[in-house]
């Protein structure tokens, strides 16, 4: 396999598992090639100067090996122009993704990668986590238009205040779905979480989906506030 998308666990976690990866393949340090964005998302303009510095040959050894550092962070035309060094790789090119998670990466990039997954995503403590339950739950309770724009203006002021609060919101989403899953064999603490947020499998679904959706669009920095009246407001 020439491709790996490397996700979950902490960071520390993911950089040594490419690390492993660079000395399985004895790939020097003039032979990597990394792309890295910590804030803005990661363009097509960026991805396709990737991928001409993936045609040059290595310097030293047989491979050439390019790193995407937060590839969540990659837009969806990034993404689409990625594939085509996914579908006709150089001989000597190995490429390899690194993201908390592979939510925001389209099904045709994980489809061509071999993901390895590094453990479950640390980082957020269950108070967190219940705190965002009860914005959802708030903004549940909350019909009026206006209101709800209100709230939604509180929980991101800025962009980073809303792609935090989205993850946590899709940490918190699965685990209410996990638990409507587990049906009897969840744990109080998560079917109390459950009764309280008051929704259905359909509810739970549909808004994860909606939060996935809203974390691409972050990535490809759509307006913070016009990404979560999409969410809550239809």
């Amino acid at each position: 396999m020439h491709a790996f998308v490397i996700s979950g666990g902490s960071p520390e976690k993911r950089q040594t598992e490419i690390q492993k990866k660079i000395e399985e393949w004895n790939v020097s340090l003039f032979d990597q090639i990394v792309l890295t964005r910590e804030e803005t998302s990661i363009g097509v303009s960026e991805v396709r100067s990737f991928q001409q510095r993936l045609q040059l040959s290595p310097l030293q050894g047989s491979y050439t090996a390019g790193i995407i550092q937060n590839a969540q962070l990659l837009t969806t035309e990034a993404q689409n122009a990625l594939l085509k060094i996914l579908e006709e790789p150089p001989p000597h090119a190995r490429l390899i993704l690194e993201a908390p998670g592979t939510q925001s990466l389209l099904a045709t990039i994980l489809s061509r990668c071999q993901v390895m997954n590094c453990g479950e995503v640390k980082g957020y403590s269950d108070e967190e986590i219940n705190k965002v339950l009860a914005d959802i739950q708030n903004l549940q309770k909350t019909t009026k238009t206006g209101e709800r724009v209100k709230v939604i203006d509180t929980l991101a002021p800025t962009r980073e205040d809303a792609k935090l609060w989205v993850e946590k919101a899709i940490i918190a989403s699965r685990n209410l779905l996990k638990t409507v899953i587990l049906g009897s064999e969840a744990t109080p603490e998560s079917q109390e979480m459950l009764d309280e947020t008051s929704m259905t499998l359909q509810q739970i679904t549909h808004l994860l989906r909606r939060l996935l959706d809203a974390q691409r669009q972050l990535a490809a920095n759509v307006t913070p506030k016009l990404v979560l009246d999409a969410v809550f407001l239809n």
